[in-house]
C-alpha cells in the first residue's frame, strides 16, 4: 500500500483478502487520529480480548478520514497521516491493520450492511472493540448499542470502552483528537504529548528550498507540509529523526529547532515547515524526516534586518537546547510498547 512503511504488522486494504491466519481477529475500530491515550485504551481492550480468545489482535481504520470525505473543501488538521498511524500501532503490538476505503460505496452502507458486508464477510472479525462515541453507517445512524446488537446477530462479540479521562491540566476532560488538536493549535505541544502518550510529529520528504539558511549559519531542511496540518506559527524545540532512524526504537532523536511560519522578514507569505538540526552536516534532500515537536519557544516575527533575525535565532537555539536537555532528564513520555494480551 502506497506510503506505508515496512513494519512487522500486516496491513490489509480494501482490495486484499484477509489471510487465513488473520481471520477471526479481535479488532478495535475507529479513526484513531493521533493514536492518543483514549485510543490506546480501546486498543488495549482489543488486545485483552485477543488474549482471552487466543486470536489475532488488530484494528480497523478508515481512509481518508470521514471528515475529509464529506467536506473535502475544508482542510482537516490530521494529527497522524496513515503512515505514522501505522507505525504507532505497530509499536503497540498489533498483528493486523485493516484500512477500509471511505468512499461513496461505504458512505451509502446502512449500519446493518456495514456489519454484514465489511466486518463479517470482508474482514471476518471475531470480536469488535469500539469507543463509547463510535458512530457508523449511512448518516451516522449506528451507535454502540446498535453495533452490539448487529454484531451479535452476525456472530461477532463486542466490547464498548468508556471514555478515558485525561489527567493533569486536562483533568476531567476525556482524551480526544479534538482536544489534542486544540492544544497544538494553541502552541502547547508538550501538553499535547501528555495526552497523546508520544510526541506529536510530522513526517515528510525534504524538498529544495531557497537555501537562505545556509548563508546565515542556520541551514534548514524544508519539509512538505500536508494541507491542514498547521499548528501555532513560530519556533519549537524539536527532536528529529532521519530515514531509517524513524523505525529504529534504539536510535536517539537528533536535537534541533523547527519553524512553522511565512518568513515575513523576507517578504514571504506561504506557510512552511523548516527544521534545523544541531551539530549536523550532510545533505538531507530527498530524505524522509520525522520532526517531533517538544515545546513552543516563540511566535512568528518579522525582523528589521537579517542581523536581528540571526541574533534571535541564536537565542532560540539556546532555548531549544535547554528545553531538550530538561526533557531528556525528566523523560515525561515513555516509549510505546506492545499491549498485554491478557
Amino acid at each position: 500500500m502506497k506510503d506505508i512503511p515496512a513494519i512487522a504488522m500486516d496491513i490489509i486494504g480494501n482490495d486484499q483478502p484477509t489471510p487465513d491466519a488473520l481471520k477471526g481477529a479481535a479488532l478495535a475500530i475507529g479513526n484513531f487520529d493521533g493514536v492518543h491515550k483514549g485510543h490506546v485504551a480501546v486498543l488495549a481492550a482489543a488486545a485483552k480480548q485477543a488474549g482471552r480468545l487466543d486470536c489475532p489482535f488488530g484494528a480497523v481504520v478508515f481512509e481518508p478520514h470521514p471528515r475529509e470525505f464529506f467536506t473535502p473543501h475544508i482542510p482537516l488538521f490530521r494529527l497522524t497521516r496513515l503512515a505514522d498511524k501505522a507505525r504507532l500501532m505497530d509499536r503497540l503490538g498489533l498483528d493486523v491493520l485493516h484500512v477500509v476505503d471511505f468512499d461513496d460505496e461505504l458512505a451509502a452502507l446502512s449500519a446493518a450492511d456495514f456489519v454484514t458486508r465489511v466486518l463479517s464477510r470482508r474482514i471476518d472479525a471475531r470480536h469488535i472493540v469500539a469507543g463509547y462515541d463510535f458512530r457508523f453507517g449511512k448518516g451516522r445512524e449506528g451507535d454502540t448499542e446498535i453495533l452490539a446488537r448487529l454484531c451479535h446477530r452476525a456472530g461477532i462479540g463486542t466490547t464498548i470502552v468508556e471514555p478515558a479521562i485525561a489527567q493533569g491540566d486536562h483533568s476531567g476532560e476525556a482524551y480526544s483528537s479534538t482536544a489534542v488538536r486544540r492544544t497544538i493549535e494553541a502552541g502547547d505541544p508538550y501538553a499535547a504529548a501528555l495526552m497523546l502518550g508520544h510526541w506529536w510529529s510530522i513526517l515528510g520528504i525534504v524538498e529544495n528550498g531557497d537555501r537562505r539558511g545556509r548563508t546565515i549559519g542556520y541551514p534548514t531542511a524544508n519539509i512538505h507540509l500536508p494541507e491542514g496540518q498547521v499548528p501555532r506559527l513560530g519556533i519549537y524545540a524539536a527532536a528529529i529523526r532521519i530515514g531509517g532512524e524513524i523505525d529504529d526504537p534504539d536510535a536517539p532523536a537528533r536535537p534541533g529547532v523547527a519553524y512553522f511560519g511565512t518568513r515575513p522578514t523576507f517578504g514571504k507569505e506561504k506557510i512552511v515547515l523548516e527544521a534545523h538540526l544541531f551539530d549536523f552536516s550532510g545533505d538531507l534532500y530527498g530524505e524522509e524526516l520525522k520532526v517531533e515537536f517538544v515545546d513552543f519557544i516563540r511566535g512568528d516575527e518579522k525582523f528589521d534586518n537579517v542581523d536581528a533575525l540571526v541574533a534571535r535565532m541564536d537565542a532560540d537555539a539556546a532555548a531549544a537546547r535547554e528545553i531538550l536537555k530538561r526533557v531528556e532528564r525528566e523523560q515525561p513520555i515513555a516509549p510505546l510498547t506492545a499491549l498485554e494480551r491478557r
